[in-house]
């Protein structure tokens, strides 16, 4: 089956909620695709990067915050719109991933249940284990310097710098993205 490529992203907060200097350069877009089956919620998505802006990819280790320093790609999930016990996967170009499960919004106490806030067992210990990712760099390069090792023009390897993309595929079980909430797998 196929399906088609959505119209090119914004900021988070939408174009016209964005602040100045926040929203993509002209040569960055991000653009999804998805399907599903019985058992999968599928996303593809590919991340395009203008010669100014580094693919950033420093953490390795599951469930590490990489929302911090790395370019990442996120998916966020709230299957009985009821902004109680939403889930959200990231991950960066290195496939590293990172699950969590909002149990109320921050402003009304919500707070964060993964396993980078807690162990196996805890209360506020929360992962999956039937998603499936990947991550394929398209052209250009990761660096692994962060952030702060980048200056546009003056990357370590000169002639690798330029535009550069990278794709994501995940597989996100629905029987995991309904965990915590009154919502039903689809039939």
């Amino acid at each position: 089956r196929a399906a088609l490529w959505s119209a090119p992203f914004d900021d988070i907060r939408g174009a016209a909620d964005a602040p100045v200097g926040a929203r993509p350069a002209p040569g960055c877009q991000t653009r999804f695709k998805m399907l599903w089956d019985d058992e999968f919620l599928y996303v593809a998505a590919l991340l395009e990067y203008d010669a100014d802006m580094p693919v950033i990819a420093t953490f390795t280790q599951r469930n590490s915050p990489i929302f911090h320093e790395d370019s990442d790609f996120e998916v966020f999930l709230d299957p009985d719109s009821s902004c109680h016990n939403y889930k959200e996967l990231e991950l960066n170009a290195l496939n590293t991933v990172w699950n969590l499960m909002l149990d109320k919004p921050y402003a009304d106490g919500g707070s964060e249940h993964s396993g980078r806030v807690a162990a196996l067992g805890q209360p506020r210990f929360y992962d999956v284990t039937r998603q499936r990712t990947a991550t394929r760099l398209v052209r250009g390069r990761i660096s692994t310097a962060g952030p702060a090792g980048w200056v546009a023009g003056q990357e370590q390897n000169p002639e690798q710098n330029g535009p550069a993309a990278w794709a994501v595929e995940l597989a996100l079980s629905h029987t995991e993205t309904i965990f915590g909430t009154v919502a039903h797998a689809p039939p």
